[in-house]
């Protein structure tokens, strides 16, 4: 079996942080950004998503060319809900800020419907194991998320991410 190798490369584009991901003899589809995606993980939003350095838990996954597979991503659609999290109350007026002009309609944070949003999965990054201490940073604020997201995906980038 061939070894399979992902690139990622960080760039910064009006001031928004994206990733680019190139792969070699590997499929892609329910790839994040920095691994494979199985129901059960813990992701991060990537920074330059619409609902940017949220912590949520993969909850299914709707394979590419099955029935349940309900977008027009040309991968599969990761479910995920980010509600399953306790996000300080700094962090939440953070959300609500960032998401109210998504939701006109939505008065506060509990009324959010994030709890089952649509991602592709180029849109998450796995926070494999990541430390209590790493995690509780995380949720303190979106600055703090996305600089934990640089860091990793920059490590990845420079460790060559390689997959089995």
């Amino acid at each position: 079996m061939a070894d399979k190798t992902i690139t990622l490369t960080l760039m910064e584009v009006d001031g928004k942080t994206g990733f680019t991901l190139e792969a070699d003899n590997l499929s892609v589809l329910d790839m994040s950004l920095n691994g494979g995606l199985e129901v059960g993980d813990w992701v991060l939003s990537a920074p330059n998503s619409a609902y940017g350095c949220l912590v949520g838990q993969v909850i299914a996954i709707d394979k590419l060319g099955t029935p349940e597979h309900g977008t027009e991503n040309e991968t599969d659609d990761i479910h995920v809900d980010f509600t399953v999290v306790d996000y300080p109350y700094v962090r939440v007026l953070e959300i609500e800020d960032a998401l109210f002009t998504l939701y006109t309609d939505v008065r506060c944070f509990d009324e959010l419907p994030i709890d089952d949003i649509i991602m592709a999965p180029e849109m998450l990054i796995l926070l494999p194991g990541a430390e209590f201490d790493e995690l509780d940073e995380i949720l303190n604020s979106y600055d703090a998320a996305k600089a934990w997201a640089e860091n990793a995906l920059t490590e990845s980038i420079e460790n060559e991410v390689t997959r089995p």
